[in-house]
């Protein structure tokens, strides 16, 4: 199977300093043999200029946090994906993969200098699921202030009409929109 991230392959993260869930009512746990602070070998130096994120009690630490962070940007920088002043359309399904992926880049995006926007195309397969999904997308990207440009295909009469399977249609579609856009 296509991954929707081919591009961004980081290989293996080395996770340090997980903080695991304890016992109801407990205060996480930390698994590490630093003490958690910012800076401290972490290979972060406590830039106030990154906003820090909302961590959930038992999520992951601000280590992890960084490491993805500081992993991304140096693929990005080394394979030239994108550069200060590139608009950059981001393909949002709706599903946890591309929003983690948006929430990244818009963490990013000052670092990097780009200016994102959003790109949904609603496959019409699953009925009104698939156009709650576009909601969600349009609302998400006006909670962040971006462009969102959606469009939409009927992908069973297109397989049909190529004879070829589901998956190869809704490829074909998305990205001829990819590529209007």
């Amino acid at each position: 199977a296509e991954s929707r991230a081919e591009g961004l392959r980081m290989g293996p993260l080395k996770m340090r300093n997980i903080v695991r869930p304890a016992r109801a009512g407990a205060a996480p746990r930390r698994t590490s043999r630093n003490s958690g602070r910012i800076g401290e070998n972490d290979g972060h130096r406590g830039n106030p200029e990154i906003p820090l994120p909302d961590l959930p009690p038992g999520g992951r630490s601000l280590d992890y946090y960084f490491l993805v962070h500081d992993r991304l940007l140096a693929y990005i920088r080394q394979h030239q994906l994108m550069g200060a002043g590139d608009r950059v359309g981001v393909a949002v399904s709706g599903g946890a993969d591309s929003v983690a992926l948006l929430r990244l880049l818009l963490e990013l995006r000052e670092r990097l200098g780009v200016v994102l926007s959003v790109l949904h195309f609603n496959h019409k397969l699953r009925g009104t699921e698939s156009d709650e999904d576009e909601e969600y997308v349009r609302e998400l990207a006006g909670r962040n202030g971006l462009e969102c440009f959606c469009d939409a295909g009927d992908t069973r009469a297109h397989a049909s009409e190529r004879k070829c399977g589901l998956e190869a249609a809704a490829r074909e579609l998305r990205y001829r929109f990819f590529w209007k856009t």
